[in-house]
């Protein structure tokens, strides 16, 4: 089954454009490498100190999702030298298929 997850992260420290590309590119290579991880993006208040990830992944249960989805993020954090003490603030999982449409 697939589910659609958000997850927001807050540093402890300042993060900056360096910080959040290498984040975004390792999770990047993470989709790449992982069929069970699509369509991974990332936003950010650099300002606040924040990173939202968002991706679908393909896992057997809910429970699976929001460990696989764990997993991921935090793997993207160290794979960029940084730390995950203390960053999970916020986390979302539901079934991919009810993703309410994006409207432009």
């Amino acid at each position: 089954m697939k589910w659609y997850a958000e997850t927001k992260v807050t540093a402890s420290g300042a993060v900056n454009d360096d910080r959040f590309d290498a984040i975004a590119d390792a999770l990047a290579e993470i989709e790449d490498a992982d069929p069970a991880v699509e369509d991974a993006d990332l936003t950010a208040s650099l300002a606040e100190g924040w990173i939202t990830a968002s991706m679908v992944i393909e896992a057997g249960s809910l429970e699976d999702a929001v460990a696989k989805t764990l997993a991921t993020m935090r793997a993207a954090i160290h794979a960029a030298g940084c730390g995950t003490a203390g960053w999970e603030e916020g986390l979302a999982v539901r079934p991919a298929d009810d993703r309410e449409p994006i409207s432009a």
